[in-house]
């Protein structure tokens, strides 16, 4: 059985955007058994926060995944994401997160692992195993969570994570998406040895009808040629071996150089972007400085009101730049003397006690606004600081593709130079017509054998996949009932769904056969359909029912795979499309998978809403053994400059929802 991560604790340290209760920038969150509420506004770091959970659990790794891309045939290995994916969390904050962590606590399976990360590049900096301190290495880590979350292979725990655990803006019908289904059911139901041999077998066979394809697409060509040809040559001579191999070369390094060339020009626009931030935090540090150097000139003006402007002038150029004008030179001692004079209410020439009254207390004033000043200087060269950095190391890479790109240009026209030197030795016509046949002869054979191996591999595969589906057949009841009690206590429809295998090609090839594999359909009545009719698509039903529908099919799923029935479902704004008169009844689905188990969490952001949605989950969520839990965002987070301006709404709706909300579970503890 599958087992999927129980986040049970969140720390986060040093990091900008969440100075925390105190404002220290420590930030714990304790994840209890139910629900836990993300409140906050626009801005605030709701879906920061749980972006920075997922990516705790995952690292820098992700699928390689494209928009719209079928998932049936897709690869699903991890792969390492980009640099500036790894930097999403630093580019938030000023400091570029240099020194900010975190740390995630969770259970998998009967284990309890934490993980620590910097949030600057998200490196692994420390896990550990039910107590026990490991090497912090990716590699470690990741067979770690395999070995107990009960998969083959990371990227099949990253599939869980995307499609199931997390609910984010991107995500697919997966109830509709017959592919997607065919990954997940053989990731939850299939033992991770018998889940690996079938994308062993998948990968043989996509990848011999890839070759066959474009092999037969390149003898289909070169026959059409030969057909009209004349003359029989001999053999091919040693020149067009030699030119053949260094066409190959060629090929590949002028593929690489457009991919660098593309890389070059992404690089170049960060630079520009780079450039004018570094700038934009000179001129703010620069500017800082002047403003502790002007205030230090007015502590020595409101201090010494009574001496003349000449020796006021001596004394500022002093504070300045710590020559004396006197003398013409350096002395950094009579600096510090009249700083410390000065803090300490002296005269800056006999050290005597200054007369009390209003110009020492303008000089202090001054004084407080020097510290103040230097704070801002101090904040100011943090700032350029991580600026440079970031910009420092951009600007390597883009100086080693750069680089790279010279030398490619150099040995590509190498090559050109050995290819029409070569092309000049052979002989017009009798070298491209002896090649032609040759060549034409050799895909020929070429193709068959791959026509024969391929249909071996797909023999192999359907039958690996015949008997995997019928045995998956034995949870479609489990499951259909799991997911009739979610989604039909949203629905008023009548909504099922049912067992539909669905027989599809692995591949392009035209001969390729069609392979059963697991499926899942939905049935569901309408206003013109009295008895329930398939839907193939979300576009076949209203967008609240869409959203409802799919998070039904995915806590089904949770539900139904795992040893204990237990899991983390991570849900990003589901008020978006709510139809309000629907409010009651969704929150009672979600609570219902809140509280299914003493290990479930259920994690939703939500802006604060007039409505009744937040109240309504929050009752629903909430029993005698699950308590409802807020992060709230506007006493944790950064006020947002809408936040600021707009104070007083939002304190005011946000007192009625925490009042609606004590409201709803007192009325939720008298009914049970």
């Amino acid at each position: 059985m599958i087992s999927f991560p129980i986040c049970e604790k969140l720390r986060i340290t040093g990091y900008g955007l969440y100075p925390g209760q105190s404002g220290d920038h420590d930030l714990d969150i304790d994840f209890q058994p139910g629900l836990t509420l993300i409140l906050g506004a626009n801005g605030l770091g709701k879906t920061t926060l749980i972006t920075l959970l997922f990516r705790m659990l995952t690292g820098p790794a992700d699928l390689r995944l494209r928009g719209g891309e079928a998932m049936g045939t897709a690869s699903l290995d991890a792969i390492d994401i980009n640099s500036e994916k790894r930097r999403e969390f630093a580019q938030r904050v000023r400091d570029g997160a240099e020194n900010a962590k975190a740390s995630l606590t969770f259970k998998l399976g009967s284990s309890c692992i934490t993980v620590t990360r910097a949030l600057r590049n998200l490196q692994i900096e420390e896990v550990s195993v039910d107590g026990e301190v490991l090497q912090a290495t990716e590699e470690l880590y990741q067979s770690i969570i395999c070995e107990k979350a009960g998969v083959y292979a990371f990227g099949d725990f990253l599939l869980l994570l995307r499609q199931l655990v997390f609910f984010f803006e991107d995500r697919r019908s997966l109830v509709w998406d017959t592919t997607a289904q065919r990954q997940i059911l053989r990731t939850l139901f299939l033992v991770p040895e018998e889940a690996k041999e079938w994308s062993h077998l998948e990968r043989i066979a996509l990848r011999l009808d890839s070759e066959l394809r474009n092999i037969q697409a390149v003898m289909t060509r070169e026959e059409r040629r030969t057909d009209q040809t004349i003359r029989k040559q001999q053999n091919i001579s040693e020149v067009r071996i030699q030119l053949e191999a260094t066409e190959q070369l060629r090929r590949t390094d002028l593929l690489r150089q457009e991919f660098l060339g593309t890389r070059a020009a992404e690089l170049d626009s960060i630079l520009t972007v780079y450039r004018l931030n570094k700038l934009r935090a000179e001129q703010t540090a620069d500017s800082a400085k002047r403003n502790v150097e002007r205030a230090q000139l007015s502590v020595i003006e409101k201090s010494f009101p009574s001496v003349d402007e000449s020796l006021r002038y001596i004394f500022a150029q002093l504070v300045s730049d710590g020559v004396c004008r006197a003398c013409g030179q350096e002395s950094h001692s009579a600096v510090e003397r009249m700083h410390r004079n000065i803090s300490e209410k002296l005269c800056a020439i006999c050290d005597h006690p200054l007369p009390e009254g209003n110009l020492v207390s303008a000089a202090e004033l001054s004084a407080t606004r020097i510290e103040s000043a230097k704070i801002e200087s101090s904040n100011a060269q943090q700032h350029l600081a991580s600026v440079n950095k970031t910009y420092r190391e951009t600007l390597t890479e883009y100086s080693n593709v750069q680089n790279e790109l010279a030398e490619l240009s150099n040995r590509i026209d190498q090559q050109h130079q050995k290819i029409r030197a070569l092309t000049q030795q052979l002989p017009p016509e009798e070298a491209s017509v002896r090649e032609s046949q040759n060549s034409v002869e050799a895909l020929r054979v070429r193709v068959e054998s791959l026509r024969s191996q391929l249909a071996v591999a797909q023999e192999n595969f359907s039958e690996f996949v015949t008997i995997r589906t019928r045995r998956l057949h034995n949870i479609a009841e489990q499951l259909k009932s799991t997911f009739s009690n979610y989604a039909e206590g949203f629905l008023l429809e009548k909504i099922s769904l049912t067992w539909s295998p669905i027989q599809q090609k692995v591949g392009q090839f035209r001969d390729n056969p069609f392979i059963e594999f697991p499926a899942f359909g939905l049935d569901i009545t309408g206003s013109d359909f009295p008895e329930p009719v398939r839907r193939d698509g979300p576009e076949q039903v209203s967008e609240s029912q869409r959203e409802f529908i799919d998070l039904a099919f995915r806590m089904a799923l949770i539900e139904v795979s795992t040893h204990n029935n237990s899991g983390t479902l991570v849900i990003d704004a589901p008020e978006s499309s709510l139809d309000a008169v629907f409010v009651r009844r969704a929150a009672d689905v979600l609570g219902r998978f809140a509280k299914a188990t003493q290990s479930n969490r259920l994690i939703v952001t939500s802006n604060i809403l007039s409505g009744d949605l937040l109240p309504e989950l929050i009752r629903a969520s909430s029993d005698s053994e699950h308590n409802a839990g807020i992060i709230d965002l506007f006493e944790l987070g950064v006020p947002t400059a809408a936040i600021k301006a707009l104070h007083s709404e939002y304190a005011l709706y946000r007192q009625n929802l925490f009042e609606q909300i004590e409201m709803r579970k007192v009325r939720g503890e008298t009914n049970q």
